[in-house]
């Protein structure tokens, strides 16, 4: 940005300090004649004009707003909300770790903003606690599109990112994709809990959180969340969870500690045709030894449904690495579980027949 740049936003704007000195981009807040109302006038190159572009159709709560991007003579500036808060980084620095459910919370509030940007198409790539700031009123804002990128572009060979919360597709030059802001969200919510970044410090200590860990920090995208909304399921359970003890106490129940709804359906099924199994067998008072043999084959597509690491030892890539396909596995055999479970009850009534 040169100084015939400066004289055009002038004419608009009263210009005041730059935030990014140390940059070669400028970051300049900006403000009108009216004193309460101020913005932030960030330097833009061609490409990343066509992102923000994008940025000003949204309206999300918890992304700073794009309000327009504006063409000088050398280059191109997009103006967005002045933001009045701290970064996250400056906020673990002052009040140290978050607790579990305020972690959580600000991890939805993150979730809703992913979900709006990437419905957009477009790639953060660089979600790091110096890019979320905390608000006043205790709300936090996604700012800097710096690095993102159109998930539709092809080229994507720029290895930028703060190293520890980017996922490690961005640091080299592999293709990054949503899953990359799914890692970088895990990793964020490491920090909020340790005040470190997952290569220092993992987080412990609570099963269900651990669990949202270990699907969002892993090196191969395959084996993270596959999507935004996904790993929102599992942090809003994870959250009521901690709100209560009745569903706390559920949540250490196979079939019930990932909050999937159509793993508890199965499970409570399972666990109803047991029961329903075990008091016909109390009041007929008779054992037949082959029950016990047949029910396994019950228990096994039982078992391979609700278990993601198995479908991925059994199943080959092409069938798991496709929404529909996965999805249709999984429900063929749910069905095949109840169709062997009726021949199995069939055959234990006739046997006490």
């Amino acid at each position: 940005m040169n100084e015939a740049d400066i004289k055009l936003l002038e004419t608009d704007f009263i210009l005041g300090e730059n935030l990014t000195p140390y940059k070669t981009q400028a970051t300049i807040v900006a403000y009108t004649n009216y004193p309460d109302i101020s913005f932030v006038i960030k330097e833009i190159d061609y490409n990343r004009s066509k992102i923000y572009d994008r940025l000003t159709e949204i309206w999300n709560p918890y992304i700073a707003n794009t309000y327009g991007v504006k063409k000088l003579n050398n280059c191109f500036v997009a103006i967005t909300e002045h933001i009045f808060g701290m970064s996250l980084t400056e906020y673990i620095a002052k009040n140290g770790t978050m607790d579990k459910e305020t972690a959580l919370t600000f991890c939805l509030m993150l979730c809703d903003a992913l979900k709006s940007i990437h419905n957009a198409g477009i790639i953060h790539k660089d979600i790091t606690p110096n890019n979320i700031l905390i608000t006043d009123t205790h709300r936090l804002k996604l700012i800097d599109f710096g690095i993102a990128r159109v998930q539709s572009c092809q080229n994507d060979t720029e290895i930028l990112g703060t190293r520890g919360f980017v996922a490690p597709e961005v640091r080299s030059d592999l293709p990054s994709s949503y899953t990359s802001d799914i890692y970088s969200l895990g990793c964020i919510l490491n920090y909020m809990l340790t005040g470190k970044e997952p290569g220092e410090v993992r987080f412990t200590g609570d099963t269900n959180i651990e669990r949202i860990l270990n699907h969002t920090i892993c090196i191969d995208p395959k084996d993270r969340y596959r999507n935004v909304s996904t790993l929102e399921n599992a942090l809003r359970y994870t959250l009521n969870i901690r709100k209560s003890k009745c569903v706390r106490a559920l949540s250490h129940i196979p079939g019930f500690r990932s909050g999937t709804l159509w793993k508890m359906f199965v499970a409570i099924t399972g666990y109803s045709y047991i029961a329903f199994l075990n008091v016909y067998e109390y009041l007929y008072e008779s054992v037949n030894i082959m029950y016990f043999v047949d029910i396994f084959w019950v228990l096994i597509p039982i078992f391979i449904t609700t278990s993601e690491k198995w479908i991925k030892r059994i199943v080959p890539h092409r069938i798991t690495a496709n929404l529909y396909s996965y999805n249709l596995f999984r429900f063929l055999a749910v069905v095949l579980s109840y169709i062997l479970g009726f021949i199995l009850a069939l055959k234990f009534i006739g046997w006490k027949l």
